[in-house]
Parts: structure tokens; sequence; C-alpha cells
């Protein structure tokens, strides 16, 4: 797990989320440095005994994640459970989010731009 964290810092420069992209150091600052659970992609149930976990087996996940990915059963992938936030986040975002008066029009802000301000 160690070496999935270090192959990840020596990459990217940081640890964050592979499903929301949360960075506990950009977050925490140096307390947060270094900090990120590592998520196996197969179930360890699934795997033969004996078997050597390669660097692309594991995912870089913050503890939220984690649990949620631990949570669904069958267990969601990495994947499907980031699509699944995307699409939150689009749901929620004030851009996207329909006037309840005009469902045709999106939010009051992008009316008032449409409105010239």
């Amino acid at each position: 797990m160690s070496a999935k964290k270090q192959a990840v810092l020596v990459a990217t420069g940081h640890l964050a989320c592979e499903v929301c992209d949360f960075d506990f150091a950009g977050v925490y600052g140096p307390l947060g440095e270094g900090f990120a659970e590592c998520h196996h992609r197969v179930s360890l149930s699934k795997l033969a005994e004996g078997h050597k976990t390669k660097l692309s087996e594991l995912a870089i996940v913050c503890a939220n994640c984690h649990r949620m990915l631990h949570r669904s059963r069958p267990m969601m992938s990495v994947e499907e459970l980031r699509a699944v936030i995307q699409e939150r986040r689009v749901q929620s975002s004030p851009l996207t989010r329909a006037a309840p008066d005009r469902p045709d029009r999106l939010c009051v802000f992008y009316r008032l731009i449409a409105a010239g301000w």
C-alpha cells in the first residue's frame, strides 16, 4: 500500500482520491501530507490464496469514498462511484438546476446573464 502511495506521489505530486478528487494535503496542509487510503479494486475474498497484489489493482481513495465502495452490494468499482458523484455534482450545481417557476430555464444566475447583467 505504501508503494502505491509512493508511486502516485512521484507521478502526480499529490494523493487525490480517485473517486472524488479529495486531497488531504490540499485541505489539511502538512497534517494531511501522504494521507489517503488504498482500496483493492478486486475484493480480497475473490483473490486466490497467495495472490500478490499489483499496484494497478489498488486505488487511492479518501475514507468516505472507501466506505461507500464497501457499502454498495455488489461492490461498485471506483469508476462507477466516480460517475455517481459526478452526476450528483451536475444535478446540484446552480448552473444546471432548473428554476422552479421556469423549468425550461436554468438557475437565476443564468437568467441574469441572459438579461445582460
